[in-house]
């Protein structure tokens, strides 16, 4: 399947009148517009994919050592940092670099925390 990206604003790159395209215009990768072009305008948020570049391979597992350090850095008096039950919130989680579902979380949570 053909990489495609869609504009979210109205697109100038370059001089000519036809260099541009409207918001809401969907463009093969390769055909309609450049790769690096593509890129770049994603980047920026000027688009977004349409479709998805290229399969990616599965996240390698988040390690205990990973999630540790992960929690070290999250504010225990920040009530956003962590759930009502007292783990740690997965979106703070990923705003330090440990992007965890919620399952992954409460595994590796239960074995920092072993029962007494």
């Amino acid at each position: 399947m053909a990489r495609t990206i869609k504009t979210t604003h109205h697109v100038q790159y370059g001089i000519k009148p036809d260099e541009h395209h409207e918001a809401g215009k969907e463009l093969v990768v390769g055909k309609d517009i450049e790769s690096g072009l593509a890129d770049e305008l994603v980047s920026r948020g000027a688009a977004v994919e349409a479709s998805p570049a290229a399969p990616k391979e599965p996240a390698a597992p988040v390690t205990l050592e990973t999630f540790k350090a992960a929690v070290e850095q999250l504010d225990a008096n920040n009530k956003d940092h962590f759930t009502n039950s007292g783990k740690p919130d997965c979106g703070a989680l990923a705003d330090v670099g440990c992007a965890v579902s919620a399952k992954e979380r409460d595994a590796l949570w239960a074995e920092m925390n072993p029962p007494e």
